[in-house]
């Protein structure tokens, strides 16, 4: 899986202005944030099925997919980790329509590097 690593907008050492920093560091950030707003929409799911979950509903970014060693499953897509009704899911009644509003500004194309 690749998370945005290149070039990403945060807060200077003072807080005050913004900085663009590159490097994994802000990859991790991103993963961990994504788990956390998908384990806040879905709490019920264990760790491994929230993995499971954005795994599933990254963006691809190459042919061999669902995983290849470059790109895993693709670049992490907040949006559809919180909203997108999975195949295993269509039938145990979960719904995307209460799950719209945590996607609303997420942006979904990003440059990235590959996270650890």
């Amino acid at each position: 899986m690749v998370a945005p690593g290149i070039n990403v907008n945060s807060l200077g050492i003072s807080g005050v202005s913004s900085v663009a920093g590159t490097g994994t560091q802000y990859a991790v950030a991103l993963a961990a944030g994504a788990a956390g707003l998908a384990r806040t929409a879905y709490p019920e799911p264990t760790p491994e099925q929230i993995v499971h979950r954005i795994q599933m509903t990254s963006d691809k970014l190459s042919d061999s997919q669902p995983s290849d060693g470059r790109f895993g499953y693709g670049m992490i897509n907040l949006a559809a980790a919180v909203t997108k009704v999975l195949p295993e899911e269509a039938g145990g009644g979960t719904g995307n329509g209460d799950k719209q509003h945590l996607a609303q500004g997420v942006p979904s194309n990003r440059s990235a590097v590959p996270s650890a």
